[in-house]
């Protein structure tokens, strides 16, 4: 279920970019951002875990295919939209940055307050520890706020976009999905020093799949890569146990089931 609505920010009337491109260029971006939103797949325009073609996204768009290649090509020139040709797959520059979360993101985020709803806890200032005083809706501002945080301080510098990297490539290679935001940082942290990311991603993501573990739970993932405990991995030990344990909320990129109406669109 792709985003039910979608942020215009009112400096776009005063964007040079915009500003310099035809009014036909400019309609489409609106456009392409309302579509971005429909993916819902941090700006990149997919049809699940394949690209829309510019045939599709015509028709999506309702706009003639050659007008629609000349005005993607004044996008592209004034930097608002991007493409990979070696992929085919284009994607709406800065979207998931002033979107915000993800539908999928936002069901996580659900369905781990639900389950933290359902673990016993002590009502005493000892089990409270240094919360105590602050509401659940205060608490869990903080809580995004740290959490907000701490992606600046690991987050790549902005010119280096991390679903160019190898690490993420090589894994939706393996996958067949698109990683959010955090989850591609993630990977190429984890993989940047790898002297070599693709025989090293086809080795954990067998032993992954030979086991029955999701490739949407990529904090496990890059922790099982980090202990090179699996065939192939760099301690030589026999693999044992599940994948790593997130500290909090996975990292998800599918939609999930038990979703309550206000958050399926």
């Amino acid at each position: 279920m792709g985003m039910p609505w979608v942020k215009l920010y009112v400096d776009l009337l005063d964007d040079t970019k915009l500003g310099f491109i035809s009014e036909g260029a400019q309609l489409l971006f609106v456009k392409l951002i309302l579509l971005a939103g429909d993916c819902d797949a941090e700006g990149y325009l997919v049809n699940g875990a394949s690209p829309l073609t510019l045939s599709e996204i015509a028709w999506r768009l309702r706009v003639p295919i050659d007008t629609l290649r000349d005005r993607m090509a004044e996008l592209e020139q004034a930097e608002l939209v991007g493409h990979d040709e070696g992929e085919g797959i284009f994607w709406v520059v800065n979207f998931q940055k002033r979107q915000g979360r993800s539908q999928s993101e936002k069901r996580a985020l659900w369905r781990e307050r639900k389950r933290r709803q359902k673990e016993p806890t002590e009502n005493t200032a000892e089990s409270r520890g240094n919360h105590a005083g602050i509401t659940p809706l205060e608490g869990e501002r903080e809580g995004e706020r740290e959490g907000e945080r701490e992606r600046k301080e690991e987050s790549p510098p902005a010119s280096q976009d991390p679903f160019k990297h190898p690490a993420v490539k090589a894994w939706r290679a393996q996958s067949k999905l698109f990683p959010s935001q955090e989850g591609a940082e993630l990977l190429v942290k984890t993989f940047q020093n790898a002297q070599n990311i693709v025989t090293d991603m086809e080795n954990l993501s067998t032993f992954w799949k030979q086991n029955g573990w999701s490739m949407t739970n990529i904090v496990g993932f890059c922790d099982r890569y980090n202990r090179g405990d699996y065939p192939g991995g760099h301690n030589g030990k026999q693999p044992t146990g599940p994948p790593g344990q997130a500290t909090g909320p996975p990292i998800v990129i599918t939609g999930l089931d038990e979703t309550p109406e206000w958050l399926r669109g």
